[in-house]
């Protein structure tokens, strides 16, 4: 069935809009019951259904494809006009070209006369290209329906005419022509173009609103002209591409910057930010995300737990701040700010940042050293963590047994590894029996060690050598302060005195020597001896090397041995000795003693006497 009388379509025309012409020149003032009566679905007409434009084009006589041209089509969930994406269904916009209006009436003032071109539909389209104007959003009544477009206007006609008279020129912005040259299926920027064209439009304003007016821009607030502005400085750079976006976006980041305010999007960004982490648009946005994202990894130190936009920035970090370095080491940052400082990680003037704007490559070498700072303690803290006395760390330091970190062993206040300690304990733990109630001859180290006469780190060297077979742990103790060792054992390998050495008395004995004797030889080197400090009763007394004594007895002989293997007075011996003009080894004034070679005494000494 064709209906007559009929209209043709406008140049553009939405087909919401030519139905309700069609309604008002059939005396209809409602075009859904206008559509309804001819059979039209005025939904599905509205959502741009193709068998639905189809029925519209027989009953009307408009060409289908020009129906289907200006027709804004639903996808699913989503609408699309000519395969360009929109946010959202905008034919409920009232906005006109005040100009095209007139032109359409001419002398007359019938409102099936003009119709709604599609692009005044499209939020970010808000220029005329015909007119150079700046299209007009009239107000909508509660009353007035959405697809009476028609009857909406045609009470406005001497409002309308008047805006014509008054427009003001205004052209096309760039951003305006592109928009409308990629509607037509043009192509002229990678980056816009990978966007939706909702997107794409949206993203060139916001960047525009945040070169003009800053972070804090009330674009909720802005006038037509004002987001054309926007839209035009936007679009001049999301045009270039994302290194572009990236330049012109770090720059807004440094034009509010400061050394004393904390890194963060929402800092440099405000309003910006905002508006694209509240947005949900699965994924749309996403390339502008990742310009943003990259910004914050090149300033802000990020790990793999922080999250911006509801993901993982990182998977490693890039960068450390003082206040990361703080995080993984668990120091304070005067402490941690002295060390970084010392191993020349950061400058001498970093007093004048606060810790999250000190920021530092996560270098392999930087990252060794806040390993090491995160288990580092100070000796006390360390002796402690041993649960070792200041005694018994120092000797365990001063034996090599423990060590400082690399490089620090000439300074007074060293550092110390909690991993090494872990290790020296565990090296030691592993093995040793668990005692119940220790008792004697089961002794602390340092027990032990006073009572063996050796030093707590002879013990615990001989430990670690295997020289002591026996070793155990105090049950209800930890650490260095719980480990035990056999007391006899210890003493049977340890205390020299029987082995290698002998003490005073008993060294001269062996010579047949008095006291003053052994110490004047000891005196003037010809035998070795050393002085021993006796651990429980801090007093010393001399051990006599036997290896020494032994050399000496071998290459000495005094008179009166002499004349006891000759069974002669020393008085003979004595004067055989200087009849043979041998010489003495010593003088008698210094040693206190008569000593001569056994090289130069003859063997037959008795034949002469």
């Amino acid at each position: 069935m064709r209906l007559y009388p009929t209209l043709p379509l406008l140049l553009d025309e939405a087909p919401v809009s030519y139905i309700s012409r069609l309604a008002l020149l059939h005396g209809f003032h409602s075009a859904r019951a206008f559509a309804n009566q001819m059979g039209v679905h005025s939904e599905r007409l509205a959502d741009g259904d193709v068998e639905t434009l189809a029925l519209l084009s027989d009953l009307s006589g408009a060409p289908a494809i020009d129906l289907a041209r200006s027709a804004v089509v639903k996808v699913g969930s989503n609408y699309q006009i000519l395969g360009q994406a929109l946010a959202k269904k905008e034919s409920h916009k009232a906005r006109i070209c005040p100009r095209c209006v007139a032109e359409d009436l001419g002398p007359y003032r019938e409102g099936w006369r003009t119709g709604v071109r599609f692009q005044w539909q499209l939020g970010p389209l808000r220029c005329c290209r015909r007119h150079d104007i700046v299209l007009v959003e009239l107000e909508r009544k509660p009353s007035q329906r959405l697809f009476d477009c028609a009857s909406t206007l045609q009470p406005e006609f001497g409002k309308i005419l008047g805006m014509a008279d008054a427009a003001r020129m205004r052209p096309a912005s760039p951003l305006e022509e592109y928009l409308t040259a990629r509607v037509a299926g043009a192509a002229t920027s990678p980056w816009l173009d990978a966007l939706p064209w909702y997107a794409a439009a949206k993203v060139s304003e916001m960047v525009g609103a945040l070169l003009i007016d800053g972070k804090e821009a009330h674009t909720s607030a802005y006038t037509p002209e004002q987001w054309i502005a926007a839209g035009a400085a936007g679009f001049a750079v999301t045009s270039m591409g994302a290194d572009a976006v990236y330049a012109a976006l770090d720059r807004a980041r440094q034009a509010v910057d400061s050394p004393t305010r904390n890194p963060h999007l929402h800092i440099w960004f405000g309003r910006f930010f905002l508006w694209i982490k509240q947005l949900t648009d699965h994924g749309a946005y996403d390339p502008l995300r990742e310009i943003l994202l990259d910004i914050a990894k090149a300033n802000i130190a990020l790990g793999p737990e922080d999250h911006i936009f509801g993901r993982q920035v990182v998977e490693r970090r890039r960068l450390h701040s003082i206040s990361s370095a703080r995080s993984h080491t668990g120091l304070g940052s005067v402490h941690l700010r002295r060390k970084l400082a010392s191993a020349g990680f950061i400058s001498p003037d970093h007093k004048r940042h606060i810790d999250p704007r000190l920021l530092l490559q996560a270098t392999p070498e930087l990252e060794e050293f806040l390993e090491k700072a995160r288990h580092s303690l100070t000796q006390p803290e360390a002796a402690k963590y041993l649960n070792a006395s200041s005694v018994q760390m120092k000797i365990l330091v001063k034996e090599g047994l423990i060590r400082p970190f690399q490089g620090q062993e000439e300074l007074r206040n060293r550092s110390y590894d909690r991993r090494a300690l872990d290790t020296f304990l565990q090296e030691f733990e592993e093995g040793a029996e668990l005692v119940e109630q220790p008792s004697f001859p089961l002794l602390s180290i340092p027990a032990a060690s006073r009572l063996s006469n050796c030093s707590a780190g002879e013990i615990v060297q001989a430990l670690r050598d295997g020289r002591l077979s026996w070793k155990g742990k105090a049950a209800g103790k930890r650490g260095y302060g719980a480990l035990l060792v056999n007391y006899e054992q210890a003493r049977q390998v340890l205390f020299k005195a029987s082995h290698d050495a002998l003490v005073m008395p008993a060294a001269c004995q062996v010579l047949s020597s008095t006291r003053q004797v052994m110490v004047n030889l000891i005196k003037i080197g010809a035998i070795d001896a050393r002085r021993v400090t006796l651990p429980r009763q801090r007093t010393q007394y001399t051990l006599v090397s036997r290896a020494s004594l032994n050399k000496f007895m071998r290459d000495y002989v005094s008179l009166t041995e002499l004349a006891s293997e000759h069974r002669r007075w020393p008085i003979h011996i004595k004067k055989v000795l200087r009849g043979l003009a041998i010489p003495t080894a010593f003088e008698k004034s210094e040693i206190g003693a008569t000593f001569y070679r056994r090289r130069d005494v003859p063997a037959a000494l008795g034949a002469h006497a």
